[in-house]
């Protein structure tokens, strides 16, 4: 299906692998790189200060001559690194690490031990709502220290924490601390029982997780009866909530409601804080909040970031361009957004693809009303969710000039490139921050125009498709229309699967926890999805297969992508045929070169072509966490091996590969 598309298309250096949609991605940088080097004068104010952004970012010379500096200042502040300081000069400040926590937001507007975020209420014209999340770690939940592979990366891990502290002592003259290693250990340390605590994305998989909605005075007796209310343990949430809002000007209770999310881990946490020296936990904070402020730096705290990734991931050292990484720096996003829309998108591409998504929706509708064991009920809630979802396409209609300059009237940039960064994602997580004044914005835009995707959001029930994917192979004008279905409709049926999925059959079309299906229909689901786990755990990673071993897909936690993609694919198909029915007095036009191939060949020929990749052997980039969709060829194999009607479009044999006696199904 994808010809000689892998010898032509060769993986950067700085990637495992490359996809086909991955090319969209690589047209919008290129898009966006003209747009910030182009030295006129024209466009919005928002802009311009995006382009010095841009340009602050691109001066090398400048970061090196400012080296560290930047950075120190910042520490400074908070009284230093303790990995750096002698124990006898360690300040009362770093005797508590709650006293340094509280001042991170000041620096980069998010804490490190926890994430405080506000987001649209799930209940229609309520104001927005607190959630409490787990933190990112570099250092996962599953690592083995069976594992060599894991054992590598711990160590490549205190290698790069070792090698930021000498660059540091070098700069600064300093003396190498006498017990700086073992501090690298017990801070490594203390990150994996973070790791180990953290809820796993399989586990987040079960929405019961994610719904914990209580007021903050309730949330403190529950972490307090973990253990708390113990001296290293200790989070007066009231207070560290109220600080957080505080510049914002909300007023913040005891009795208002939030959303611990995360709870299991926050349960978990007074735990591992007692068993830790505050000493080891401040140094964790400042490292963490070192690795945020390490990007935007000098090349030589650059270089320590690429060398820790190409040795955990590349078998050679990436070359990372730097165009590459201030394009991918978070910048003006709405600004140059505006800008793309002006010069690269059509309202016309906008409408078309409107069109065929609702058409989507109608079909999905239809499909769902014909599944033979689901009762009346079931599908009457199913039908009405899918009928209910949001679309967003394209853009937002509120982009316009004024609008973007009225949104970063208050961005300053700073004196360097590392304090306008951080200027920036303090003013965009205030922004976000600053959603829990409003009322419920269950209809309003997350994503921006110039990233590249497709993306349902269980508790909003909606799906977006952003302007950077409406380009080809996904979906282009004047072109036979079995390609669209093909391409976009099969990612958009895709999306909209997932509202009845494992998660999406617990939510209904508000957000709330309701079942859509009684408990026996939840089960015969259930008992359906155990195909599909079976039938994408038999598929060989053939990049990850060298040296004799068979490395195979885990079905487990490929499972709602791999039902997803099966589900969505025939429902794509089923519009298609739809489409074919209505438009039969119109002939559908033949692809030059490929006019023996039928529209429904053309179909799974297309839809194939989009998952098109070349990856670098030994080297797949596969994840191991829940939500992971499986490898393309599989991707491809399984959905079409489950397809009612591929076996007659291509004249396939029964019982032979592409078609199996026993085909995977939630639909049938």
């Amino acid at each position: 299906m994808c010809g000689s598309w892998k010898q032509n298309t060769a993986i950067p250096a700085d990637l495992l692998s490359i996809e086909t949609l991955d090319l969209l991605d690589a047209n919008v940088y290129i898009n966006i790189q003209d747009i910030l080097t182009d030295t006129s004068n024209e466009g919005t104010e928002a802009l311009k200060k995006t382009k010095d952004l841009y340009k602050m970012c691109m001066d090398v010379d400048a970061l090196d001559k400012e080296g560290i500096k930047p950075i120190w200042d910042y520490l400074k502040k908070i009284k230093g690194w303790p990995l750096l300081q002698q124990r006898r000069r360690l300040n009362c400040l770093h005797s508590s690490w709650q006293n340094i926590h509280q001042k991170v937001p000041d620096i980069f507007g998010d804490y490190v031990l926890f994430d405080i975020q506000s987001a649209a209420n799930r209940h229609p014209d309520a104001p927005g709502m607190i959630h409490i999340f787990q933190p990112q770690t570099v250092l996962s939940s599953g690592i083995s220290f069976e594992k060599q592979e894991d054992l590598d990366l711990i160590n490549n891990y205190k290698e790069q924490i070792r090698n930021v502290a000498l660059h540091f002592i070098n700069q600064k003259g300093l003396s190498v601390m006498e017990d700086m290693e073992q501090e690298i250990n017990d801070l490594v340390d203390f990150e994996l029982r973070l790791a180990q605590i953290k809820i796993p994305l399989v586990e987040n998989a079960d929405i019961d997780q994610l719904l914990n909605d209580m007021p903050i005075e309730g949330f403190q007796m529950e972490y307090n009866s973990f253990g708390g209310n113990h001296p290293k343990a200790k989070i007066n949430w009231l207070e560290t909530i109220k600080y957080v809002f505080e510049p914002l000007g909300i007023k913040i209770k005891k009795t208002d409601v939030i959303n611990p999310i995360h709870m299991d881990y926050l349960s978990k946490l007074p735990s591992v804080l007692r068993k830790t020296e505050p000493r080891t936990v401040v140094n964790y904070i400042i490292w963490h909040l070192i690795r945020r402020m390490m990007k935007y730096s000098d090349t030589r705290l650059t270089h320590i970031i690429h060398e820790f990734y190409a040795k955990t991931n590349l078998d050679e050292m990436p070359t990372i361009r730097r165009k590459t990484t201030c394009l991918g720096h978070t910048n003006l996003r709405k600004a140059i957004s505006l800008e793309y829309l002006n010069r690269h998108f059509s309202t016309n591409t906008k409408t078309k693809a409107e069109e065929l998504i609702d058409h989507l929706i109608k079909v999905a509708e239809e499909t769902i009303g014909k599944i033979s064991w689901l009762d009346e009920a079931g599908k009457k809630n199913t039908m009405e969710k899918v009928s209910a979802i949001k679309r967003f396409v394209g853009y937002p209609e509120s982009y316009t000039a004024e609008a973007i300059d009225d949104y970063y009237k208050n961005f300053k940039l700073g004196s360097t490139y590392l304090q306008s960064m951080i200027n920036l994602y303090r003013f965009q997580k205030q922004k976000d921050l600053s959603k829990l004044q409003r009322r419920s914005e269950l209809s309003s835009w997350e994503d921006e125009p110039t990233e590249v995707g497709a993306t349902y959001s269980t508790l909003t029930n909606d799906i977006t498709v952003t302007a950077g994917f409406l380009q080809f192979p996904v979906l282009v004008e004047d072109v036979p229309s079995v390609l669209n279905y093909a391409a976009l409709g099969s990612i958009v049926t895709h999306e909209i699967s997932h509202s009845f999925d494992m998660r999406g059959c617990r939510i209904d079309k508000y957000g709330n926890l309701v079942d859509l299906w009684s408990p026996e229909m939840r089960e015969i689901f259930y008992e359906k999805t155990k195909c599909f786990v079976d039938q994408f755990s038999k598929f060989v990673i053939q990049e990850l297969s060298v040296e004799g071993r068979n490395v195979k897909i885990n079905g487990k936690i490929t499972l709602s992508e791999n039902i997803a993609d099966s589900t969505g694919l025939q429902i794509a198909y089923n519009a298609f045929k739809d489409y074919l029915k209505r438009t039969s007095g119109t002939k559908e036009v033949r692809l030059k070169r490929l006019e023996s191939y039928s529209p429904q060949k053309l179909f799974f020929m297309h839809y194939a072509y989009i998952f098109c990749s070349n990856t670098r052997p030994g080297k797949a980039a596969y994840c191991l966490d829940p939500d992971c969709h499986a490898t393309p060829e599989a991707r491809v194999r399984g959905s079409i091996q489950n397809h009612e009607d591929f076996h007659q479009v291509f004249s396939c044999k029964p019982d032979t590969p592409m078609n199996p006696s026993k085909k995977c199904s939630v639909l049938r």
